[in-house]
């Protein structure tokens, strides 16, 4: 019976968790640098594809966190930050996406 139990567990996560829902489905979540816990906003029907995005969103964080302690900025943050002075120089293809 023990070696059936230990077939089982799986190893403990370092960034986030991943459930099985009722569907067979697998949700992924995960704490995001504020604390607050953010759940994907689709569901996975692998728990690889579930492990995949989780890996994406803790790059995502350690790039983060790398570049506040930098002080540097994304782009989008920049554009926000200097809206006013790029203007009608804005290019089309950034007028519609960055919100105001």
């Amino acid at each position: 019976m023990a070696s059936n139990q230990s077939k089982r567990r799986r190893r403990r996560r370092s960034f986030g968790a991943i459930r099985q829902l009722a569907s067979g489905n697998y949700q992924a979540s995960y704490k995001a640098l504020d604390g607050s816990t953010q759940v994907a906003p689709q569901t996975f029907k692998t728990r690889e594809a579930a492990d995949k995005y989780l890996a994406i969103k803790q790059a995502e964080q350690i790039a983060e966190k790398q570049a506040s302690a930098a002080g540097l900025q994304s782009f989008g943050q920049l554009i926000q930050k200097h809206r006013k002075a790029f203007g009608s120089f804005m290019p089309r293809l950034f007028r519609g996406s960055i919100p105001p």
